[in-house]
C-alpha cells in the first residue's frame, strides 16, 4: 500500500467534508471508513500470506502498517486468528473479512457528484471543503 488512507485524505479524494463523508460512507456501506479500511488492509495481507513469498514484517509493510506486532493485532482483531494461527489451521474462508463493494481508489463514488475543481480564488481550509481567499 501506497498509500496512508486517512479519513481526511478520502473526504479530500471524494470532495467532501469529513463528517460528510463519514456519514454518506456508513450509510452506503454500513460501517465506518476505518473499520473499511481496517478490513480492506486484511484482505491484501491475506492474499500476501498465503502466497508465502514474504515474511510478516514485510506483509505488514506493504498493507500499511508500521511494525509486525500492530499488524498482528488488527490481524487477529479482524481476522479472529493471528496470522501464524490462519495459515497453519487453513482458516481460508470461514474467518476472511467480507468482501467489500468498493476499493478506496474508488472513494468519489460515495458523494455522487463531480468532484471538485481548485481554482486560484480557493484554498483548502483543512477541513475538506474550500474558504475564498481574501
Amino acid at each position: 500500500m501506497s498509500t496512508l488512507w486517512t479519513v481526511e485524505s478520502l473526504a479530500e479524494a471524494a470532495g467532501m467534508s469529513r463528517s460528510a463523508f463519514a456519514a454518506r460512507f456508513k450509510e452506503l456501506l454500513g460501517q465506518t471508513p476505518l473499520e473499511y479500511v481496517t478490513e480492506w488492509r486484511m484482505q491484501k495481507a491475506i492474499q500476501l500470506l498465503e502466497r508465502r513469498d514474504k515474511k510478516l514484517p514485510e506483509v505488514a509493510r506493504l498493507v500499511g502498517y508500521e511494525s509486525d506486532a500492530a499488524f498482528s493485532k488488527a490481524f487477529k482483531r479482524v481476522v479472529r486468528a493471528n496470522p501464524g494461527e490462519y495459515l497453519r489451521r487453513g482458516l481460508k474462508d470461514q474467518n476472511r473479512p467480507k468482501q467489500t463493494t468498493i476499493s478506496p481508489d474508488n472513494v468519489r463514488a460515495l458523494s455522487g457528484l463531480p468532484r471538485k475543481k481548485k481554482c486560484g480564488v480557493h484554498r483548502p481550509c483543512g477541513r475538506g471543503s474550500f474558504d475564498r481567499v481574501v
